[in-house]
């Protein structure tokens, strides 16, 4: 059961522990197209992030082209 203060606490706690963990270069955030995700979630929300690997230029640097995220996976 929750009152509305509860409700309110755990939400806050949320935003708390997702702002630690896009900053923390520590914890390695990967994916395809993740820039543009990273991107928008700054613009819309002024969170930064940090330790962000975008996999297709990963991709491309090792020969991979064209590599979205069906053929990264195949």
């Amino acid at each position: 059961m929750a009152t509305r203060e509860r409700l309110l606490l755990l939400f806050l706690l949320a935003i708390a522990t997702l702002v630690a963990l896009l900053s923390d270069r520590a914890i390695i955030k990967l994916g395809v197209g993740i820039g543009q995700d990273v991107r928008l979630i700054e613009e819309h929300h002024g969170l930064h992030s940090a330790g962000v690997v975008e996999l297709q230029a990963l991709a491309s640097r090792e020969g991979f082209t064209g590599a979205g995220l069906q053929r990264l996976t195949a």
